[in-house]
This record gives C-alpha cells, structure tokens and sequence, in this order.
C-alpha cells in the first residue's frame, strides 16, 4: 500500500513540474500590435496578421498578436511593452491610427527592430522600416469602373482625414474623371464627407441614408470604423458600395468591388527579407517603401464572387491595369482638378440632426491621356 501510494505522489509531483513546463508562456520573437478592432478588421491589421503569421509559421517562429482594451496611444504603447517584455525582437505596428504611438516606440526601444505598416510615422531610425501604399491607384480603379458600370451619381465616406483616405479619394474622384472624359459622359457627381469620427455610428448611417434617399447610386468607403453604418444603409435602400483595403464581397452584396491592397503578401515578403539579411539591410533601414501597381500590390480584386462588374469585364480592367503599370496612364496622389466630374465637399465632422449640406468645388482637371 505504501509503495503505492509514493508511487501516487510521485506521479502527481511529476505531472505538476511537467505541467507548469508546459503552459508556461512561449516567448515572443515576432509581435503585432493592433487597434482595438484587432486581426479581424478587414484592413491593415489583418492583412498584416495575415501574411506576418503565415511567414512565421511556416519557419516555426514564436509569433504573437496584441490587441489594447481601447484605442488610444497610452494603450498602444502599453501593448508594445508587453510584447517587448515577452521577448519581441521585432515589432510590427498597422494601422494609422498607430502613428503617434509608432513614433514614440521606435524611439523608446531602439534595440528593438519595427516595422511600419500603413502607419506614416516619419520614422528614419535604421532600426524601422515602413511600408505604405499607393491607395490612389487603386482608387482610380474603383473610380472608373464605377463610371463604367453606369453610376453618375456617387459618393466617397472617410472615418478621417489622413494620407490613407486622401489617396482614396483623390484617386477615386480621378478615376470618375476620366472615365467620363473617355467614354463621352458630360454629368458626373460625386458627394465627398469625412466623419471625423467613429463613434457615432447612427449618424453616420443617417447621412449615407440621406444621400441614398436623394439619389446617390454608389459610394465609397474609406475607414474600417464607418463601413457597418454606410454598408447598412446601402443594405437598407438598395444602395452600392465599393470597399477599401481588403476584399469585402464576404461582407455585403451590396458591394460592386473593392480597392485592395495587398497587406499579406506585402508583410510576408518584408519578414522574409528581415530573416534573410538578418535585420534591415540598406534598402529597408529607416527608409519607407510604397508599394502600388508597379509591383501588383494595388489593384481591384478579380475572382468571381468579387468582381461584381456586368459592363466592365475582367479583360478590359486587366488591359487599364496594364496601362497603368506601363506609365501610359500617370494616377498623382494630389487632390485632382475636374472639368466633368463636379465634387460637392461635405462639411468634416459629425452634422447636428438638422443639418443638411453645405459648399460644393468644380475645378479643372489634369488630362491623363490614353
């Protein structure tokens, strides 16, 4: 009996060291540090969660994703600190939200390598690297084959004003431009408001409610804190919308395309010449780089269930993706001067109930010619 029972005591001492062994946390080598809204975004967090983690799984690294209870910079940071505690040798930020917050880590933890995504922080340190896209030209494409579809009557929504949304819209309103210049369309308008704000979703709802309302076919998206109260006013009155950043057929079928870019493939293939140099070699080093067209990053998604065209097919948007990618076709990121197409610049910023809108700009525009 009493061998029996060291045997009990035995067994249970093992199973209590093996199993504190075993649920130890692992270290942390690689981290992601996300907004609130975390990897489920459907913008730059995921897409970089994406392609981060494929990469390190494939090469058995230790990788992890924090999530702050809230979005702000102070939780930002705190969050970067608990990957660096956990052993982060490199730390990824997405997300332009992070910017400010990007800024102070790098200069926190300068043994810590960083990498920059959507996140504009002006950062030249040798220990960052940033990795930004050319949003521009996938708005351009989103632009025109919505011109191309039939859809004169348009709108553009930003959550805020930043790089990322102006690019966008420039881009869209671009695109709406020249379609009308080539295909003869002489009426072209395009209603253009930044939220200023993600919190107050019903408002929001209500001013895509309003436009639908009044005639407005289709409008864009621009801002991962807006796209549920636009989208469920498109679903309300019958409305289109075009998506930003990633895919978002999955989302609603009221969606006719999306302006993607791709996150994931961008992010593994960055990780994997980190891996391969040993660090940020003199291409990467404190510099930023832009990834558009020129490397097919940029684009409108063009599977099936996706591309939502029925008057533009896939060969002639393949054939004006390639004009842009040879440079026949130039797309700035500058605000665009337009002849057609006449712009009607909502008030920024969150209008009281009874508010209706306000100013309106035509000016000329740029040819871009064939």
């Amino acid at each position: 009996m009493k061998k029996i029972l060291a045997f009990l005591i035995t067994a249970l001492l093992c199973f209590s060291f093996s199993s504190c062994t075993f649920f130890k946390e692992q270290p942390c080598e690689v981290a992601l540090i996300t907004g609130k809204s975390g990897i489920t975004n459907r913008s730059s967090a995921q897409g970089a969660h994406t392609g981060i983690s494929k990469y390190c799984e494939e090469k058995g690294i230790n990788y992890r994703y924090f999530i702050p209870s809230e979005d702000s910079t102070k939780a930002y940071l705190e969050q970067v600190e608990k990957a660096v505690s956990k052993g982060a040798k490199m730390v990824v930020l997405a997300g332009f939200y992070l910017k400010e917050a990007a800024e102070k880590a790098c200069s926190l933890y300068e043994n810590v390598d960083f990498l920059l995504v959507d996140c504009y922080a002006g950062v030249t340190d040798k220990n960052v690297h940033t990795v930004t896209f050319r949003e521009e030209q996938a708005g351009f494409l989103a632009g025109y084959g919505a011109v191309t579809e039939g859809f004169t009557s348009l709108g553009f929504i930003a959550g805020f004003d930043n790089e990322i949304s102006r690019k966008y819209s420039n881009g869209f309103i671009r695109g709406v431009e020249y379609a009308a210049s080539t295909k003869g369309i002489t009426e072209v308008t395009v209603n253009h408001w930044i939220a200023e704000s993600l919190e107050v979703k019903d408002r929001i709802k209500e001013r895509a409610n309003d436009w639908y309302g009044k005639g407005t076919k289709l409008i864009m998206i621009c801002g991962e804190g807006i796209q549920s109260s636009v989208t469920s006013a498109a679903n309300n009155l019958k409305g289109t919308t075009i998506g930003f950043d990633m895919d978002q057929a999955g989302y609603s079928e009221r969606y006719l395309t999306s302006a993607i870019k791709a996150l994931d493939e961008v992010c593994y293939k960055t990780i994997e010449a980190y891996y391969r140099n040993k660090g940020w070699d003199f291409s990467r080093a404190g510099k930023v780089l832009s990834y558009g067209i020129e490397t097919d990053s940029i684009g409108l998604p063009t599977n099936k269930g996706s591309f939502r065209f029925s008057a533009w097919t896939v060969d002639d948007y393949e054939k004006l993706y390639a004009k842009i990618k040879s440079g026949q076709i130039i797309i700035p990121s500058d605000e665009p001067e337009t002849v057609i197409c006449k712009v009607t610049y909502y008030e920024s910023g969150i209008p009281e109930p009874e508010e209706s809108s306000v100013g309106e700009s035509s000016v000329g525009f740029n040819d871009m010619s064939d």
